[in-house]
């Protein structure tokens, strides 16, 4: 099973605060990688001006890649849009700049493995319905000082 590890800053400066979350590989699970159009990229940028529940977030410390995987990428060109639908259910996806590379939770990814159109009709939701979500955090590294 490929994963990608993704390390987030927990609500303190304290380490024991930080959390990870893993993302399954969209390659294995699909067969590749899928492409953001500059389009949808635009619809989150005004959906994060416009709407209350879309939220700017800044606090990756880290990603690892799978042991198969990429081994050299930029984290500055990382960044992930966690989700909460109505009922509580939370869903993630992983992006190196405009490439969807990761999605979290595991539930999620292995309804992803046996309908791989859901992921596009799930990752389109986020950006044309807006009202269904409860939450939704667009999520970038936290900027090495020094």
């Amino acid at each position: 099973m490929e994963e990608w590890k993704v390390l987030f800053a927990g609500s303190s400066a304290e380490e024991e605060t930080d959390f990870e979350l893993f993302f399954r590989d969209v390659k294995e699970l699909i067969g590749e990688y899928l492409g953001l159009k500059e389009e949808a990229i635009e619809g989150l940028r005004k959906l994060l001006e416009e709407k209350e529940n879309y939220n700017l977030v800044v606090n990756i410390k880290r990603i690892t890649p799978p042991e198969s995987g990429e081994k050299f990428f930029d984290i500055d060109v990382a960044w992930v849009i966690l989700c909460l639908d109505q009922q509580d259910l939370p869903y993630g996806y992983l992006f190196l700049g405009g490439v969807l590379v990761g999605i979290w939770p595991k539930e999620f990814a292995e309804e992803i493995g046996k309908n791989a159109e859901l992921l596009t009709s799930m990752l389109s939701s986020v950006i044309l319905k807006p009202d269904i979500w409860k939450r939704v955090d667009i999520i970038f590294p936290i900027e090495e000082s020094g």
